[in-house]
């Protein structure tokens, strides 16, 4: 095998870009991510009465046939709206959660294993570069784990209902 300096293996290398290209492609074609759109009980949301140009955020309590009853509102003039009152309802839920963090995954670590790269291959000797062997390894497993908990997190969005009334 190739390498760029003593320690500094590109086979290794390879797998780990092969591994996480792989990652990355499973991330774009997999339907993990499909998420149910029912707003259920303890839900953020948030609603806009009619009339009102602001939104209120607030937990759900329940939601019944002609009714939207909220547990907790701090901006909300009241916790209970008929649906008729509601001009938009919109819930907070994730998005292809499962997509995005394994795109997440996937650019973390392909940005990783390059940093990694960088890092071994402008050493330039000394006590420093022995540390440089597990560079690229380190970086693209550092990028996964980043990249994954940044995919996760961002998943979460603010989804309308069907508009409930007011127009």
């Amino acid at each position: 095998m190739t390498a760029l300096r003593p320690g500094v293996n590109l086979g290794l290398m390879s797998w780990f870009a092969c591994c996480a290209l792989l990652l990355y492609l499973i991330g774009v074609i997999s339907p993990v991510g499909a998420q149910e759109s029912i707003v259920k009980t303890g839900a953020s949301i948030r609603i806009r009465p009619v009339g009102d140009e602001r939104f209120h955020a607030g937990q759900l309590e329940r939601v019944t046939g002609d009714s939207v009853f909220l547990e907790r509102c701090p901006d909300c003039n009241r916790l209970a709206y008929g649906r008729t009152d509601v001009a938009n309802l919109d819930v907070y839920q994730p998005y292809n959660r499962g997509n995005r963090t394994l795109t997440g995954i996937g650019l973390g670590g392909l940005l990783g294993i390059g940093l990694g790269f960088l890092s071994a291959a402008t050493c330039h000797g000394g006590d420093k570069c022995d540390a440089s062997v597990v560079a690229i390894p380190f970086g693209g497993i550092a990028g996964m784990l980043i990249g994954g908990i940044v995919g996760y997190a961002t998943a979460y969005k603010w989804h309308p209902v069907i508009p409930t009334g007011g127009h």
